[in-house]
């Protein structure tokens, strides 16, 4: 009885064994090999860097690495739910699939870029792995606390060209009506846009995808800007303001919305726009697109480049 009950103790005893052994073999298996750590890291710094920066020696155009996987990774999230959240917004950003609405406060709503989903797959493996360093742990010097807002920048650069075209739109309507806003438009606009370029020293200009003088024609980087904003509109959110970064320059997308003031020359022909308006507008403008507009619609943007600092 006693032999019978040793032989089962060691059966018993060799099966725990080869089960903990089995488990220490699959702990010392890497969730993600040399190669894989290297791609991602290239992939890091050719697509994300320049905005995500992950250090504190460049301009701050979005939250650094580190914060996006603390606000993506809880207690229990597993690879394939973090990689499939990550690859989610970055192949096609919207504000209901972000976890960082303060990012998206100081810094907008990630644009719209032609990332490959697997690539993106493999940064957020990285990522989930990874020992994603906090930015003052990166071994580069702190640039203080007075570092750039970019996006601010610029939307104060957007807000004064506003302001003046604004004004003197309506005065132009309050002395000559519509046909006036016309005519100012025509002969001051983009003059007026430059001085404030100027008198800022930052390039300010406006683009449309629908435009009334050629010379405000949108290019196709700035034409899915504006489309990626008329999405946000239609679902009932609002147009956020965008950066870009390349080594030397930041660039600001800002859009500019529609309002009743803009719809006697933009609104609907017959509806809003007047008979003489109309007459006026095809006169000075014979290729014109830019009509058809209702409220609060995306007419075109802002684009403000900014020097990096």
């Amino acid at each position: 009885m006693k032999i019978n009950q040793i032989i089962i103790s060691l059966a018993a005893l060799a099966i725990i064994s080869c089960g903990t052994k089995q488990v220490e073999e699959e702990d010392m298996v890497p969730k993600i090999s040399l190669q894989e750590k290297e791609e991602a890291v290239k992939l890091l710094e050719k697509n994300c860097y320049s905005c995500h920066a992950p250090d504190n020696s460049g301009p701050r155009l979005a939250p650094p690495m580190f914060a996006v996987k603390n606000h993506y990774l809880d207690e229990g999230t597993s690879e394939k739910e973090f990689v499939e959240s990550i690859t989610a917004y970055a192949t096609n950003p919207s504000e209901d699939k972000s976890r960082m609405p303060g990012a998206l406060n100081k810094f907008g709503l990630m644009p719209q870029s032609n990332f490959e989903s697997d690539d993106v797959r493999k940064i957020a493996k990285y990522l989930y792995y990874g020992d994603i360093k906090h930015p003052n742990d990166c071994g580069n010097p702190d640039s203080g606390s007075d570092s750039t807002n970019y996006l601010e920048v610029g939307k104060d650069a957007a807000m004064q060209v506003k302001s003046v075209l604004g004004k003197n739109l309506f005065a132009a309507i309050e002395s000559s009506s519509a046909e006036g806003a016309v005519e100012f438009c025509n002969h001051k606009a983009i003059e007026l846009t430059d001085s404030v370029s100027v008198a800022m020293n930052i390039k300010v200009k406006r683009v449309s995808d629908k435009v009334r003088n050629p010379q405000n024609t949108a290019n196709a980087e700035e034409n899915l800007i504006i489309q990626t904003m008329k999405e946000s509109i239609s679902s009932g959110k609002k147009a956020a303001p965008q950066l870009i970064a390349s080594e030397d320059k930041v660039t600001g997308y800002y859009p500019i919305l529609t309002n009743g003031m803009c719809l006697q020359c933009h609104g609907e022909i017959i509806k809003d726009i007047e008979p003489l308006t109309l007459g006026k507008i095809g006169y000075l403008y014979p290729q014109d697109k830019a009509t058809g507009y209702s409220e609060n619609e995306v007419r075109g943007l802002f684009v403000v480049e900014m020097d990096v600092k």
